[in-house]
This record gives structure tokens, C-alpha cells and sequence, in this order.
């Protein structure tokens, strides 16, 4: 299994939350990688993986939910991901940036 492509993704929110989602054109074996680049403000931030939806053996697409910010994963590795959905949880008055990391697997 070699790595034949990745993307990056930076993003920053100064909102309470915000998502934002890759969707992929095809069911696509992929390894997803998100780091918290930078901050502001006094409280927590956080980032991580929201939420994925997959190809099922039997054809049938599945999403997953983490639910909440504490429960999100920083990596997840799918053989036939479809979509992902990226985010940053800040407190009041603060900031922070999402980098995220997508590793395309033949």
C-alpha cells in the first residue's frame, strides 16, 4: 500500500464551531491527520475529525458521528471513505486553525 497523493487543509474560526467537509467523488482508501496549528484567547480549543461517511461491504453508505468536541479522533484511517467532516471547538472569544492532513492509498 503506497501513498500516491496528499492534500492538506488549513482552516481558522473564531466561532464557538466550525466543520468544514471533503467529499470525495468515489469510495477512496484514505488516512486523515488533524493538528491544532494555532491559537487565541484564555480557554480551550480543540480540533479533530467530526464525523466520516463510508462505502459498506454491501453497498450501503454509513455515517459516523464522534459527537462531542472531547470525543473526536485527531487520526482515522477508512479503505472506502466518502466524505469527512473537520472541526474546531473554541470558548468564548478565543480563536484557533485546523491543519489537516488527507493521505490518498492505492
Amino acid at each position: 500500500m503506497a501513498i500516491y497523493r496528499t492534500d492538506w487543509h488549513a482552516v481558522t474560526s473564531y466561532a464557538p464551531t466550525r466543520t468544514f467537509d471533503i467529499i470525495l467523488p468515489s469510495p477512496t482508501r484514505i488516512g486523515s491527520q488533524v493538528s491544532l496549528y494555532a491559537r487565541s484567547g484564555g480557554g480551550a480549543s480543540t480540533v479533530g475529525i467530526k464525523s466520516i461517511r463510508r462505502r459498506n461491504a454491501s453497498g450501503s453508505d454509513e455515517t459516523i458521528d464522534f459527537g462531542h468536541w472531547l470525543q473526536w479522533p485527531a487520526v482515522r484511517f477508512e479503505d472506502k471513505l466518502i466524505s469527512i467532516t473537520f472541526a474546531i471547538g473554541n470558548g468564548a472569544n478565543q480563536g484557533a486553525g485546523i491543519l489537516a492532513r488527507m493521505d490518498f492509498f492505492d
